[in-house]
């Protein structure tokens, strides 16, 4: 699939001599990308943006995950910032301030519908609290073992 991601530009921190930039952005809108073509070293392309249908989504499992979220958040003691983590909308949301290897965020970006990024989220924070279970339980035995 080629999807991607119109965004809009924050906040620029630095430009090199080079043309380069470090940036802040915001992901505004989805698109399929429906032809594709190179113009002089420039990629030039013909998208369509994609409706998410936000409205149609189970607004109960959604709650579920944000609850879900925040508890993680709050175990781990990140509460710097617990209001706007608790102003969450949708599934992008989740994806705000934290650093996400480029190949999951594509992946998350691809999905199909809201429905299907909530339940990647959901999983996501399963194991995560799985891992946290895990290292515990290594650093309790090990402990004993002492």
């Amino acid at each position: 699939k080629n999807i991607g991601c119109l965004v809009s530009i924050k906040k620029v921190y630095q430009k090199y001599d080079d043309g380069k930039y470090d940036i802040l952005i915001k992901g505004e809108k989805r698109f399929k990308i429906k032809s594709l073509f190179k113009e002089n070293e420039l990629l030039i392309g013909e998208v369509e943006l994609l409706n998410e249908f936000y409205e149609k989504s189970d607004k109960n499992k959604f709650n579920k995950v944000l609850d879900k979220y925040l508890k993680l958040l709050l175990t781990f003691k990140i509460d710097h910032d617990i209001q706007s983590e608790m102003n969450k909308k949708n599934s992008f949301d989740f994806t705000k301030n934290i650093l996400i290897p480029n190949n999951i965020k594509q992946d998350f970006l691809e999905l199909e519908n809201e429905s299907d990024r909530v339940l990647f989220i959901d999983n996501f924070l399963d194991s995560i609290v799985e891992s946290a279970k895990k290292e515990k339980n290594k650093i309790f035995k090990g402990k004993i073992l002492n």
